[in-house]
């Protein structure tokens, strides 16, 4: 999991995972790549002659399967008392991070497509917030139901509680960006 701060006062509630079935699901494709090869050269006897290409066939599906795996273990979902925080990694060296108040959360659903899915119980809970166009995406998460009621919970307590916002508060904020009635940001 990645490393994040903590804001005053919060603390982590769980962290989320794609499903272990679908990083199986998704590295059967290379695993057949290997072994559908390996096993027609077999049955005719030319292994032996294409040793080195097993080989290679062997050693690409190793390397996808480990990267499918970092993938995996480095993309996680993390639930705190205040925020949701996605931490997606879509390739080894890309990363993308996204947060946001739980208090921003307009819906919050799932979707489940699929026989392994459905078998399996995983598909991606969507969260809807405030400000942006598309759904923040929990892709592939076991349990999606149970996990959309608990995101909906956490946000239902949150809102729940009032916000303070006195006069001072709202004016001090806005001089600490530079933005008051006496040095108005020029258009």
């Amino acid at each position: 999991m990645a490393k994040f701060a903590l804001l005053e006062g919060e603390h982590v509630k769980n962290v989320y995972r794609q499903s272990s079935v679908f990083l199986i699901e998704d590295s059967l494709v290379p695993l057949a790549a290997a072994i559908i090869p390996t096993l027609i050269l077999w049955r005719y006897g030319l292994l032996g002659q294409f040793q080195g290409v097993v080989y290679a066939l062997v050693i690409v599906s190793g390397i996808w399967f480990i990267k499918k795996c970092i993938l995996w273990y480095l993309t996680s979902y993390v639930l705190t008392n205040r925020r949701l925080i996605l931490f997606y990694r879509p390739g080894i060296f890309n990363k993308s991070v996204m947060e946001t108040p739980l208090e921003r959360v307009l819906n919050v659903g799932y979707k489940s497509k699929g026989f392994i899915s459905a078998i399996f119980d995983y598909g991606n809970v969507e969260v809807q917030v405030v400000g942006l166009v598309d759904s923040v995406t929990l892709k592939n998460i076991p349990n999606p139901a149970a996990i959309k009621d608990y995101l909906w919970e956490m946000h239902k307590r949150v809102i729940a509680k009032p916000i303070a916002f006195d006069q001072d508060d709202i004016t001090h904020f806005q001089e600490k960006i530079g933005y008051t009635k006496k040095n108005k940001k020029s258009q």
